[in-house]
Parts: C-alpha cells; sequence; structure tokens
C-alpha cells in the first residue's frame, strides 16, 4: 500500500536520521556547551521526543510550544524560554510550568517577572538579552544583524536599572544572539568572540558573575552548496572561548543543524511553461508551505523525484512557482533533470523551517501531510487536509 496516495504535497521526516545527528553534536559538543533543541525549528511531537529520548533539552518561544512540550511530557527545569513578547500573563504561566531559566527582554518584563516571584514567595534563573552593535558590518540576518530588532536591550539601556532592586530573580548570565545560519569558521568566531567580550564587560557593569554565556543557535546550514561548518571547529572555538574568558558555562540553542537534514519535502508538477525566454514550473505547493525562499531569498534543493541521468532525459534550469496569487510565491531557481507535468518535486534539509515557517492558509490551498520515517517504517502524522476540513 502506497502511504502517499492521494496526497498532492507531503513532508517526509527521516526519525532515524535526526537521532543519528542529535547522537553526533551530543558527543561533539555536550562536554563544552549546554545543547537545546530551538523547538521553532520543527515542533512536531515526533521530533521533540526523538530529541528527548537522547537527553537533549528544549528551548521554547511561545504558549503553544510550551503545550507542545507539554503534551510529549517533557521537565521543564532544563528548558528555557526565549521569545521577545512575554507580558505578565505569560510569565506567570512560565513559573507555574516551573521552567527553568527565562530570558527576559525587557525592564518590563524584569519587573513583572520580579513581582510574580515576591506574589509567590519564590526566586527564578534568568538571563538578560543584549543586543549589540555591529557598526563595522553593513550586513542583516533574519535576527536582525545590524539592525534594531525586537530582541532584549542594548548594554546601556539595561544600565538604567539596578539588579538589586530586583531581589527575588538570580541573573545567571547573558543571552545574545542576532546572527543566524552562519556558514563560516572564521565569520563565527568573529561572532562568537565579540559576542563574548561585550557580555562579560555588560556582567561587569550591571555588577553580576557571568556563569552564563548564551550564544543562541547560529551554525549553518548550506542550502545552495557544501560549505557547512564542521563540528570540530565549533568545538575547538567553544573551548577557546570559555577558557579566554572563564565563563563556566555555553549554552546553545540548535535548530536547523539538528533537524534540518532529517526533513524533505514533495511537490507535484502542475504546468510547465516558457517566460519570455525563461523556464518556469507551476507546483502544487509554494511559499504556503515553504516560505523560506521568499524570506531569504535562497530557495531549499530540488530535484526531480526518481530521475536517473539517461540519454533519454534532458536537463533545463527552471524557476520553480507556486499557486498562490503573488509574485513573491517563488521557491527558487533550480536545474532539473526529465522534469514533466506531474511529476514529483523532491526538496531537502527541510526539516527545519520548512512548514513551520509558511503560511499555509493564504488562498485555501491543501494543507500538505507530514509523515516520518523510523525503524525502517512509514508512518502518517497527518495525511493532507483540503479547505474544507480548514476554513470555517
Amino acid at each position: 500500500m502506497n502511504p502517499f496516495e492521494g496526497e498532492t504535497s507531503f513532508f517526509l521526516y527521516d526519525l532515524d536520521r535526526l537521532s543519528e545527528r542529535v547522537r553526533e553534536l551530543k558527543f561533539s559538543l555536550a562536554s563544552h556547551a549546554k545543547l537545546f533543541y530551538a523547538v521553532k525549528a520543527n515542533a512536531l511531537s515526533s521530533i521533540i521526543n526523538v530529541v528527548a529520548a537522547e537527553g537533549i533539552a528544549f528551548d521554547f518561544a511561545s504558549s503553544g510550544e510550551l503545550s507542545q512540550l507539554k503534551k510529549s511530557a517533557i521537565s521543564f527545569e532544563n528548558c528555557i524560554a526565549t521569545g521577545p513578547a512575554k507580558n505578565k500573563l505569560y510569565l506567570s504561566k512560565l513559573l507555574d510550568n516551573d521552567c527553568g531559566t527565562i530570558v527576559l527582554e525587557s525592564i518590563n518584563q524584569l519587573k513583572w517577572l520580579n513581582e510574580l516571584c515576591l506574589e509567590r514567595e519564590c526566586r527564578c534563573d534568568v538571563l538578560l538579552r543584549i543586543q549589540l552593535d555591529w557598526r563595522d558590518s553593513t550586513e542583516q540576518s533574519v535576527l536582525g544583524g545590524n539592525l534594531i530588532t525586537p530582541f532584549g536591550l542594548h548594554p546601556s539601556d539595561w544600565a538604567k536599572i539596578s539588579l538589586k532592586d530586583f531581589s527575588c530573580l538570580d541573573v545567571l548570565g547573558v543571552h545574545c544572539f542576532q546572527w543566524g545560519n552562519i556558514l563560516k569558521p572564521e565569520q563565527l568566531e568573529k561572532v562568537w568572540m565579540a559576542t563574548a567580550e561585550a557580555s562579560q564587560n555588560f556582567s561587569k557593569q550591571m555588577g553580576f558573575s557571568l556563569t552564563v554565556l548564551d550564544l543562541g543557535g547560529g551554525l549553518g546550514v548550506d542550502y545552495v552548496g557544501s560549505s557547512e561548518l564542521k563540528v570540530e571547529d565549533v568545538k575547538k572555538l567553544l573551548i577557546q572561548i570559555k577558557e579566554k574568558f572563564s565563563i563556566p558555562e555555553v549554552w546553545m540553542e540548535l535548530g536547523r543543524f539538528l533537524v534540518a537534514d532529517c526533513g524533505k519535502f514533495y511537490s507535484r508538477v502542475c504546468d510547465l511553461k516558457t517566460v519570455r525566454s525563461q523556464n518556469v514550473a507551476v507546483l502544487e505547493s509554494g511559499i504556503n508551505h515553504l516560505a523560506r525562499s521568499a524570506l531569504t531569498g535562497v530557495g531549499f534543493p530540488a530535484q526531480v523525484y526518481g530521475s536517473q541521468t539517461t540519454d533519454s532525459l534532458t536537463e533545463a534550469r527552471y524557476k520553480l512557482v507556486g499557486p498562490l496569487c503573488t509574485s513573491l510565491d517563488v521557491l527558487g531557481e533550480q536545474a532539473l533533470l526529465g522534469a514533466k507535468v506531474g511529476c514529483w518535486i523532491e526538496f531537502s534539509k527541510v526539516g527545519a523551517y520548512g512548514f513551520s515557517e509558511s503560511m499555509p492558509y493564504f488562498l485555501g490551498h491543501d494543507l500538505p501531510g507530514e509523515f516520518v520515517l523510523q525503524d525502517g517504517a512509514i508512518r502518517a502524522i497527518r495525511s493532507y487536509l483540503s479547505a474544507e476540513d480548514y476554513l470555517r
């Protein structure tokens, strides 16, 4: 029986591959950094369960992600709550669930959490998130880079308060992460070294010991080539940072680097045409299921599924577009071998920020199915949903 029968598009996650990846990174890095899985990368329960079974903690950034972790019976003692939007009600919910560490991103959050702890007669471990100047850089990233963003405060803004006024909060250290998907070790070294130095100076200015430095994710996945960071290079850099700045603990919130390579996405070609001398392949799915290409300008690797190099097949470069009524609906440009109407296009490295980052309800197209491969068997998590199933 074909488990994909009736699907117009679907995701397939290889959980065995994910488990291997987690073990590999844990073996190489866990002695030098505390590893967290960033749930935002992919919140599927099956993925959460695999990561938890390998002993990795979690970074969550919303009530929805918190609820998803609770479904998997995750202990929140070793979890970290991130995300810029934390009102007093949400902070109360974090305390209700015994969240291990809360990242505070504003003076209001600092005040609200301290008030809640006073009312409950409890204490809470926190990190202060800082947003740094990168005046020597014109680069940007999805986390802001040199832009002003919602994430944290500049050290000079935090310095307007005294931590002595917040007696119920134990400041463990600093969270600083504004450069994502870094691929080059020299760039990672530049960013991490500058971050560590600024964090150390900030902790001295504020009068707390820098016990923890949370560097976020930042480990890149190469979607267009083969220049991904080597784990050994990351390990060496972590050792250098801890020794140079005498930091007891470094934390890393790995999402993309853990789970990207375990996922594939399949969508059928609806139409082929040539527009002003450019080949265009119109797919059943677009940025409603894979939004990353519109956000970053870089698509996921793609190929015709099942095609083999033979003299009877020709290769041509296509602009891959989806079904949405917007010129933004582009999944990149790709050389395809043997493309034809009705064939499947296979996108790889979609385990992170694939469907989790999409805009699925726009124009009322079918929602893709999600399947997992584990121990040699394919299991449906959810078959596709038509608009009749989810529109109200």
